[in-house]
């Protein structure tokens, strides 16, 4: 099947059959009603299926990587924004880079962006359980990533080592933290992770914020790399991170994914 017809006809099966059975389509509704009070059920139906299909198309462009970065490469993005010249200019200097990013449109497409201008992505992922899709998994991402860390003593060990040896990592700050810091998210506090603004600190890393959003035809992206984070204290540096996102957020709902159980201490 064509590439644009894949991803097309997966977002309709995951929205349509795959999610509902699984329980994302009531998760995400009840996630919505939760910070959109006012929304009616009606709008968070539909609402709740466009974030579903967003999540087909990324997860089948996931699984395709040899088709999407062709895609990407030949048009499907451009990068932009006003971090694009911080990028160039800690890459020069050899200071180590830290890009933030939210489950939110499909990150991937500046991470081959970024990759093609000789600046290799290193990224930190969160195991699965089960070890055989894990492998599967990790070694799907190796072939979007240059280098893949997965959390835990040794690969946290060699993404902190590459780091501080100027290299470029990008890392998820939108995942819920048991014990985290309390960080508002769209109007509700969610436990937050503090480490990478810590990590940022330790390694006086450049901390670059980056969206990649769906256009409406449903396989192209706005690709931006928004002014870098000041260096302030690990609590501030993340609300603002978290600020970011939520702008993001509630710009575009429908391409932030809203199965996650983000706001756990609200029993969701």
């Amino acid at each position: 099947m064509p590439f644009p017809k894949r991803v097309e006809w997966f977002a309709h099966v995951m929205s349509t059959y795959f999610a509902p059975i699984a329980g994302y389509q009531k998760r995400a509704e009840e996630n919505l009603a939760l910070i959109f009070p006012e929304m009616t059920a009606s709008a968070r139906r539909q609402t709740a299926k466009n974030v579903l299909e967003n999540f087909g198309r990324t997860l089948i462009e996931f699984y395709s990587p040899i088709d999407f970065k062709a895609h990407i490469r030949t048009g499907g993005s451009k990068l932009e924004g006003e971090g694009l010249s911080h990028l160039h200019q800690a890459r020069n200097e050899g200071r180590p880079i830290l890009m933030v990013a939210g489950h939110f449109g499909n990150y991937l497409a500046s991470a081959c962006l970024v990759s093609d201008m000789g600046y290799p992505v290193g990224g930190l992922y969160r195991p699965f359980t089960n070890p055989l899709f894990d492998d599967r998994y990790r070694n799907t991402l190796a072939k979007h990533l240059d280098q893949v860390f997965p959390q835990g003593p040794q690969g946290t060990f060699a993404f902190n080592k590459h780091l501080l040896g100027g290299g470029l990592c990008a890392i998820f700050t939108d995942v819920n933290e048991p014990g985290g810091e309390l960080v508002d998210f769209m109007g509700v506090p969610a436990p937050t992770a503090v480490s990478a603004a810590r990590l940022a600190l330790r390694t006086n890393a450049l901390v670059l914020p980056f969206f990649d959003i769906r256009q409406e035809d449903g396989i192209t992206f706005q690709s931006i790399i928004e002014a870098p984070i000041e260096h302030t204290t690990p609590v501030q540096m993340t609300k603002e991170i978290t600020d970011r996102l939520t702008k993001r957020v509630l710009d575009n709902p429908e391409q932030w994914f809203w199965v996650h159980r983000r706001w756990r201490n609200n029993s969701l």
